[in-house]
């Protein structure tokens, strides 16, 4: 192994490959037990933890196919390996630890990584370099609405068709108290609360799928300025905290804006045909699951 890495370790990650710079840290958040990463820079962001779990992963295993000590040979590839495709510091409270890895004629097949100027030249897989290098689209938090479920409170909902708003009065419903998601202009109409759930969490986690434009421009060409659906949620604090828009569809995929990302994006357009109409939000009776003579 190139490096002596454990990746449950690492505390912050910079990235480069020259122009861009990419710094992940660790926050004292917990996500299914593991501590949650963000990014610093070059914006402030949520980051996808599988992505970033994942780069360390390889950065840990990455292994030397051989090595080239320090002499004549070490020295005059040296001089051949001036610019790095990617540099990749991990931090840790014992220390910092820094591979650079070079492909200096991609048609040799040959690829190298330095951690220090006195180590071993390591030769390395090429395929090591892809796998550690990613754009910053590729670490990136990528769910569109910009809020978790479970902070949500308040979920307004508007289509072509339709427009309600879902108010969050607690954690479930329980036996003789009125909880869980209510309609706003009906609280006391009585709604099939999993049906709730499950398109709650179907909006607030879905994901960007392809990049359009990376930074918001004009809206009409992709359906964007008379939308499809619009979803706003607003969290605990009562600020709005969350926002997707979504508009023409083209093929499976529609094209969808969203605060959790800036840019336009291609989504699963699946979520249009999963949007509940309010009807479809109620409980159903006795008589609605036997049917109708």
């Amino acid at each position: 192994e190139v490096l002596r890495l454990d990746q449950s370790q690492a505390e912050r990650l910079r990235l480069t490959y020259p122009p861009t710079e990419i710094v992940l840290y660790r926050t004292n958040e917990t996500v299914e037990k593991d501590h949650k990463w963000k990014i610093r820079s070059p914006v402030e962001a949520e980051a996808d933890q599988t992505a970033v779990r994942t780069l360390l992963l390889k950065l840990q295993d990455l292994t030397a196919l051989g090595f080239i000590d320090p002499g004549p040979e070490h020295a005059a590839l040296t001089k051949k390996l001036s610019k790095p495709k990617a540099k990749l510091t991990v931090y840790t409270s014992g220390g910092d630890q820094t591979v650079k890895l070079f492909q200096p004629d991609p048609a040799s097949g040959e690829a190298y990584a330095v951690t220090t100027p006195d180590s071993p030249i390591y030769r390395v897989n090429p395929i090591a370099i892809k796998d550690l290098t990613k754009e910053l689209f590729a670490l990136q938090d990528k769910r569109l609405l910009g809020i978790d479920g479970d902070e949500i409170v308040r979920l307004a909902v508007k289509t072509r068709a339709d427009q309600y708003v879902l108010i969050n009065q607690g954690a479930g419903p329980r036996e003789g108290q009125k909880n869980g998601w209510v309609l706003e202009d009906e609280p006391h109409q009585t709604l099939d609360q999993q049906t709730v759930d499950l398109f709650i969490s179907r909006v607030a986690g879905l994901p960007a799928e392809l990049r359009i434009v990376k930074q918001a421009g004009p809206l009409a060409p992709y359906g964007l300025a008379s939308p499809a659906a619009e979803f706003t949620a607003t969290g605990k604090d009562g600020r709005v905290r969350g926002r997707l828009v979504l508009g023409t569809r083209v093929g499976g995929l529609v094209y969808a804006i969203g605060q959790g990302l800036p840019g336009i994006y291609q989504a699963r357009s699946d979520i249009l045909t999963q949007t509940p109409t309010k009807r479809d939000l109620f409980a159903k009776t006795g008589q609605d699951k036997a049917g109708t003579p």
